[in-house]
């Protein structure tokens, strides 16, 4: 009987936090939705007494989880600049992992040239592809 009560209480803890984790899920969604026809728009922010910026907005910012980054899309876009492909590229093999993080800016530019085709392929084809991403660490 012992074991029954404390399987049935893990199991209500659960359902709560997937019930919880469903109503977050739903406003975020929510809100995506409302702002999906809009051409644009700012996100405000609060500065602290540090000087950190804190958007306003809790359920879809930027600084907000995988989801919330996922669905934005940057209205007006612009060049990369004199050095953006550079450091893009960098970033790429820091979060590719595997050892590559640790090359100096020139070997991490190299490993990236090595893998453009791949990376390309993954782009365009992320599940039918090549799946060059699937290699890559967590």
């Amino acid at each position: 009987m012992h074991k029954w009560k404390w399987s049935l209480k893990k199991a209500k803890k659960t359902n709560r936090e997937l019930h919880a984790e469903r109503c977050d899920t739903e406003l975020k969604l929510s809100v995506a939705r409302k702002m999906r026809e809009e051409d644009g728009f700012y996100y405000p922010h609060n500065l602290d007494f540090r000087g950190r910026a804190c958007p306003m907005h809790p359920h879809l910012c930027h600084l907000g989880s995988y989801l919330c980054r996922g669905v934005l899309e940057y209205a007006e876009g612009r060049p990369l600049g004199k050095y953006g492909l550079c450091w893009l590229k960098i970033h790429l093999a820091n979060k590719y992992g595997g050892g590559i993080e640790k090359l100096s800016h020139e070997g991490k530019l190299a490993f990236v040239e090595n893998q453009l085709f791949d990376i390309f392929d993954s782009a365009a084809n992320p599940v039918d592809g090549n799946c060059w991403w699937t290699n890559a660490e967590d």
